[in-house]
């Protein structure tokens, strides 16, 4: 599978963006008060929001090197919500002391990493299986092509020889 030459083009757009959005989460955490209960919804935008762009970059590559991508596309979606309940989003222990704003999204930065690692090992696995059951499909292509041409060998070989 050969990529195209817009990857690096999807990555600079997602870098931008990116960049973009973590010096806006960065602005907004520094002008608001320290209350926690505007910390993790401006978490949950920011989240969203990168979603949402390393699902812009990843599926514009897709789009560009595979034919079938609408089902990948939409299977890599579910994998990277963000469950509907909050208990769920928090993978981490009880703290029992009072938590950093900025101990609070390195928490959820880490699990947004772990998410997108465990999509991306799957979309690993899937595009191996592709290949595997293309290379099938090339072999097998390949020995009836050789059939074939074993059998029209054969007779050119006895029209000749009559």
């Amino acid at each position: 599978m050969c990529f195209s030459k817009n990857v690096s083009e999807h990555i600079a757009v997602l870098r931008a963006n990116l960049h973009s959005k973590v010096d806006d989460f960065c602005d907004k955490m520094e002008s608001l008060p320290n209350e926690d209960a505007k910390v993790q919804p401006a978490l949950e935008e920011l989240e969203d929001q990168i979603n949402e762009d390393v699902l812009e970059a990843v599926g514009a590559t897709i789009e560009d090197n595979v034919s079938e991508s609408a089902p990948l596309l939409s299977e890599l979606r579910l994998r990277t919500q963000r469950p509907a309940d909050p208990e769920v989003i928090s993978d981490a222990p009880e703290v029992q002391e009072p938590e950093s704003i900025w101990d609070r999204v390195e928490r959820t930065f880490d699990v947004l990493m772990q998410k997108w690692k465990d999509a991306l090992a799957w979309l690993r696995k899937k595009v191996a299986t592709c290949l595997q059951s293309l290379g099938n499909a090339i072999e097998t292509i390949w020995r009836v092509f050789k059939g074939f041409c074993l059998s029209l060998g054969q007779l050119f070989k006895s029209c000749i020889t009559v």
